[in-house]
């Protein structure tokens, strides 16, 4: 059983922690339910219950200890989770510090007063703030803590941002002032190959998408890595090319499967990648983790989604096996 005035959370750990990322991953998995069963289970964990929030489709409880403010966003099932990357709603407006996702900046906007006068008043009390989520959630936990810090409710020392799952946000510009001022500062769990965290696409007509830094990338064995290269090795090995929308829509699982199907490398792409890429123990872990199957029936990218796979996987993930390093400048995020 969690306890946030124990040892199961370290409010003076801003960055990676074993323990943090656990309670944060369940307090992710709580913000799925009713408001009764959230202000139940935070009161077993020690956490103060401070509000709960659903307004159309955004779902988010406050909370608080002696020590720190805790933020949670609901994210979406996997059956719901693409609606956001669909054609018509990967389009960007102007956000903090660069262009941002259109959907999940509306979605903000239905709670960013209360969740904004939240963060104030817990900083102004000399307290840090937590903020996470799960897929969509850890999309609007990101922009919040970017709104926070455009509009002045917060200052970065006071911030830590923790998510799994999830989908990309915004621009490069908008990625590079958040790895600017939340250096060390951010979390992002991405387990195995999960396709959410894919996308919306690096790259489309309508729009260039970008990841902040901060990757904890868990592979198929449950090992974590800290090492950027590996999670930059994945997208360069299963990257895709989303396919246009039939007329209809997209129908069912399977529709939005064959829309991010992921591409095959060609043996001459491969080759281009150089020996060293090829050779390396790092590729060789991914290639492991992708499987011979996954271009065949990529279920499972849909399955590592699955938020009960996150909790599972960081109740007791010990330290991660490698340091951060960052891959050359030109790979991928």
């Amino acid at each position: 059983m969690l306890d946030f005035q124990s040892d199961s959370f370290d409010p003076k750990a801003f960055g990676w922690s074993v323990r943090n990322a656990n309670a944060l991953a369940c307090c992710s998995e709580l913000a799925y339910e009713d408001a009764g069963t959230v202000q139940s289970r935070l009161g077993q964990w020690n956490l103060q219950y401070v509000d709960f929030l659903n307004k159309q489709n955004t779902q988010v409880f406050l909370a608080k200890t002696a020590a720190c403010g805790i933020v949670c966003f609901r994210g979406t099932e996997p059956t719901n989770a693409f609606d956001w990357a669909t054609d018509a709603n990967v389009l960007q407006v102007k956000g903090p510090f660069g262009m941002v996702h259109s959907g999940f900046s509306a979605a903000l906007d239905l709670v960013w007063p209360t969740v904004r006068d939240f963060i104030a008043q817990t900083v102004q009390a000399a307290q840090p703030v937590f903020v996470a989520g799960h897929s969509l959630g850890g999309a609007l936990a990101c922009l919040t803590i970017a709104r926070a810090l455009e509009e002045g409710a917060a200052t970065p020392d006071r911030l830590s941002l923790h998510t799994i799952g999830q989908p990309r946000v915004g621009d490069a510009d908008f990625a590079d002032a958040m790895n600017q001022q939340m250096a060390g500062r951010m979390v992002r769990v991405v387990n195995n190959i999960d396709l959410v965290p894919r996308v919306p696409p690096r790259r489309s007509p309508i729009g260039a998408y970008q990841h902040c830094d901060g990757v904890v990338w868990i592979d198929v064995d449950g090992h974590l890595h800290r090492d950027q290269r590996y999670w930059r090795t994945l997208l360069e090995l299963l990257d895709f090319d989303p396919q246009p929308e039939p007329a209809e829509g997209i129908q069912g699982l399977r529709g939005l499967l064959e829309k991010f199907r992921p591409r095959g490398r060609s043996l001459l792409s491969l080759v281009e990648l150089g020996a060293e890429f090829l050779t390396s123990s790092i590729t060789r872990t991914v290639l492991r983790s992708i499987g011979k199957d996954t271009l065949k029936d990529p279920v499972a990218m849909i399955v590592d989604h699955f938020k009960d796979r996150y909790t599972r996987l960081l109740e007791a993930p010990g330290d991660p096996l490698d340091s951060p390093v960052d891959g050359p400048d030109d790979f991928p995020k």
